[in-house]
């Protein structure tokens, strides 16, 4: 995957999402992902979420968690 060639260049801090359920992205390669990353980071997974994370209370707290993260790192 192009993705995990270019994990280990990333500089900027990095916040990963990811739906427990996530039927369109293996969760594996999320993991994998973020295991190559050598920036700060912070790998979220939510429980029986979906890959749009697209209902409560997911959807309330995708938004909570970026705008946090957001203000501390921008």
């Amino acid at each position: 995957m192009i993705g995990y060639k270019v994990a280990g260049k990333i500089k900027a801090t990095t916040l990963l999402m990811h739906g427990q359920k996530d039927d369109l992205v293996p969760i594996g390669m999320s993991k994998k992902f973020y295991q190559l990353l050598k920036c700060p980071k912070k790998f979220i997974i939510f429980k029986n979420a979906d890959h749009f994370i697209k209902k409560r209370p997911w959807q309330d707290r995708t938004v909570r968690l970026t705008v946090s993260w957001f203000k501390k790192y921008l």
